[in-house]
């Protein structure tokens, strides 16, 4: 069975007033005749918080952390109810499935996770994902499920993400701003120039912007991923996109994917620190593929263990890549700038030559 992730934010999801919305009904529907068609989906929800709002009295105002934890605590029980009965509706069983941003970043559980996803879909049960709100914390948040839904369907190695939203794709400029914007209908390279267009959720009751779905569409074509940007509440257009219609915005596959565990260093772990390279290294890793030596590190920052990610950023404080380090960041102080033999000295015989072998080393940076 071909995989297919379907992302529905909370603007989709939640009706006025948060109740979880009657659209949910044809989505069931959809998922039965995607299932017919030999496709296994998978739904990425938000709407949480927003089902929680109303019973907690707490609408028409911005959460607090905690507000937002419980909040999701009431809403998520309500949104899975409402789930189950429409899906019920058309003899399909889902499967809540919480995760949080550690589930990901620990390579052990984030195995799991996959390994559980693997089982429910041979089983023909369609999960329904969401961030674990009630125990996230800010530092350790995916930020939205836009990110989530690109992890997701890297994770699971599915051939197509649909990121449904509160506009038809993205546009020259913000349609209900400006008359004059046009769809963009096909995206090979998410560029700078493409994020500029984009802006922060305009729904209100969202926490994303067609930024942060770029940037997720940037993270599934990494891994082979066909993903699609369009309006939630047109679920038909489903079956139309996984038949090749050109529907509100595709952003292609891109050219060379990036290798599961790649993705995992790049996009699944909240880095633990930084170092700053110079110009020459920056180049021998971008250009040449080469490893990271402690001779092109001008800067530490943070404290980290040897074996922990960091990001990797020149002068100007811009990321350009992420990596495991061989060296915790009290040793990797000590011989900044050094070369090898000179790390030898000060470290001992034993110590490696590289800061971050190539093997552990992905760049991250759209442009540099």
């Amino acid at each position: 069975m071909r995989r297919l992730v379907i992302k529905l934010g909370t603007s989709t999801v939640t009706a006025v007033g948060g109740e979880p919305s009657p659209i949910l009904t044809a989505y069931a529907a959809i998922c039965a005749t995607l299932q017919e068609a030999g496709w296994s989906p998978v739904i990425v929800t938000s709407g949480a918080v927003g089902a929680g709002r109303g019973p907690l009295g707490l609408t028409g105002k911005k959460l607090s952390l905690v507000e937002k934890q419980a909040a999701a605590a009431v809403g998520q029980s309500r949104l899975m109810e409402t789930y189950r009965q429409h899906f019920d509706g058309v003899g399909l069983t889902v499967a809540q499935v919480l995760l949080s941003r550690e589930d990901i970043s620990e390579r052990g559980r984030c195995n799991n996770a996959r390994q559980a996803l693997e089982f429910l879909l041979k089983a023909g049960v369609v999960p329904l994902i969401n961030e674990n709100d009630t125990v996230a914390t800010a530092e350790l948040k995916f930020g939205d499920n836009d990110l989530l839904s690109a992890l997701v369907a890297n994770l699971i190695g599915a051939e197509r993400l649909i990121i449904m939203t509160d506009t038809g794709g993205l546009y020259t400029a913000d349609p209900r701003l400006d008359p004059t914007a046009t769809l963009i209908t096909e995206v090979a390279l998410i560029t700078p120039e493409l994020l500029g267009m984009a802006g922060e959720s305009r729904s209100g009751v969202g926490t994303g912007g067609m930024a942060s779905k770029l940037m997720a569409a940037r993270i599934a074509s990494e891994g082979g991923v066909r993903v699609a940007i369009t309006h939630g509440q047109q679920p038909e257009q489903i079956m139309d996109l996984v038949a090749g219609a050109p529907i509100g915005t595709t952003v292609l596959p891109a050219p060379s994917r990036r290798d599961s565990r790649k993705s995992w260093i790049a996009y699944g772990v909240v880095p633990s620190g930084r170092v700053v390279v110079d110009d020459g290294a920056m180049k021998a890793m971008l250009s040449d593929g080469r490893s990271l030596l402690p001779v092109g590190i001008r800067r530490v920052d943070g404290e980290f263990d040897a074996g922990e990610v960091v990001q990797i950023c020149r002068a100007d404080g811009t990321e350009i890549g992420r990596g495991v380090v061989a060296l915790d960041a009290t040793d990797l102080q000590r011989v900044i700038g050094c070369t090898t033999p000179e790390v030898r000295r000060r470290l001992g015989g034993e110590a490696p030559a590289e800061a971050i072998h190539r093997d552990d080393l992905t760049m991250t940076a759209v442009e540099v």
